[in-house]
């Protein structure tokens, strides 16, 4: 069906006045996707942290909000850069990929490279920016965003961002009202329109530290509520059941829960993690679940690996993958495998099966990945160049590239 010669001519004249985008609907969501290493955050996400979005992680102090921000960049490092899928279901022309970087925006200037590291992030495609002002990192973040060379950045955090006309004052001059959650509303307005174009598969995630509320009820998130607004997914961590490790006389690691009783520390030691998305625009309503994160290293494990076996388990024997043949043996498969242990033992000596299982429940498929990217909103639009009428010799090769 086509519009008009009056219509296609408002079109013309409101782009010759308004840059933007105005084309036919595709009927078509980015299905792309980079994994946050939480099994049930990336289930309840179809995939994990959406392509060219948004997505704002918030949270107390110490409720690992660096952590799985930053295993999202070494996820993200490991998958391929244009279909964000892992290598062993990649089938991209190698000529149309391209190494991208990472980049954290390290307002705090608290961001531990050699922590990054040991999480799995490959240092040779990472860049750290350490702004000195709140200006200079919405700068930053503005920028970057619209840059064709990076996949993915992270900005920690939005309640360390201070305007310069703080800091140019003295201590004994009161500070400008509002000023901050302006420049975070500012901020978020721009990365929105910078990072929908489909040629430049950028992701922000977004980190804040909450506040307590002065009445006891809720938290404050810094910076006003324009933040929440604006972004396809909101995520809130929450730590519960914290425990100290004592070490008694006689040099015995002891386990104390906060007002409990001290116990033997018995294999690696976890930290209780609780998420809530708040707010999604990229799945289904407001989810709520839990999670235990290693934060020392023992049995096998390192710190920031997650023990998701069992959530994993039981998804798949619910979707047939596993089932329950006689007594306690178990098909995997087609395979006989005997008791859960030999389950978990297996998937452990098999990292990149595991994790192509996870990615198969969190639905992701294997094969070719249809990219119906429409054209860069920079060029001029036309909807009839939109149809696939009148390309010229380079759109359409720029298009068989996109959908090679």
């Amino acid at each position: 069906m086509t519009p008009s010669p009056a219509f296609l001519k408002i079109v013309k004249d409101l782009e010759k006045k308004y840059p933007g985008t105005f084309r036919k609907a595709t009927g078509w969501a980015d299905p792309r996707r980079i994994p946050s290493g939480v099994f049930h955050l990336d289930r309840a996400l179809r995939g994990g942290f959406p392509v060219r979005r948004i997505t704002l992680i918030g949270g107390h102090k110490a409720s690992y909000k660096t952590t799985l921000a930053t295993k999202a960049i070494a996820n993200w490092q490991r998958n391929c850069t244009l279909c964000m899928r892992p290598p062993a279901w990649c089938v991209c022309d190698p000529d149309t990929t391209k190494p991208m970087f990472a980049v954290v925006i390290d307002v705090e200037h608290t961001f531990d490279e050699a922590h990054a590291v040991e999480l799995g992030v490959d240092p040779e495609r990472l860049y750290v920016a350490k702004p000195v002002s709140g200006e200079a990192a919405c700068e930053y973040a503005e920028t970057i965003a619209h840059t064709p060379d990076v996949g993915i950045e992270v900005v920690d955090s939005l309640a360390a961002l201070a305007p310069d006309v703080d800091l140019s004052k003295s201590y004994m001059t009161s500070a400008a009202r509002g000023l901050r959650a302006r420049l975070i509303a500012r901020l978020m307005r721009a990365l929105t329109v910078k990072l929908d174009k489909p040629r430049f598969p950028c992701t922000a995630i977004i980190l804040n530290h909450l506040l307590p509320s002065q009445d006891g009820m809720g938290d404050i998130w810094p910076g006003g509520e324009t933040q929440k607004y604006l972004s396809s997914v909101v995520i809130k961590l929450t730590t519960f059941g914290k425990e100290i490790l004592e070490i008694q006389t006689d040099g015995e690691e002891m386990v104390k829960p906060y007002g409990g009783k001290a116990k033997p520390l018995v294999g690696p030691r976890m930290e209780h993690i609780r998420f809530l998305i708040e707010h999604s625009k990229v799945s289904l309503g407001s989810r709520l679940a839990e999670f235990d994160m290693v934060i020392e290293t023992g049995d096998g494990f390192t710190f920031g690996d997650i023990d998701d076996y069992d959530d994993v388990l039981k998804v798949a024997q619910r979707l047939g993958i596993v089932k329950l043949l006689r007594g306690s043996d178990y098909d995997v498969n087609g395979q006989v495998v005997h008791t859960l242990q030999g389950i978990r033992g297996g998937w452990a000596a098999d990292p990149e099966g595991y994790t192509l299982l996870k990615a198969q429940l969190c639905g992701m498929t294997p094969g070719k990945l249809a990219l119906v990217l429409p054209e860069d909103p920079a060029r001029s639009l036309d909807l009839e160049r939109l149809n696939g009428k009148g390309q010229t010799a380079g759109d359409q090769e720029v298009s068989n590239e996109l959908l090679a």
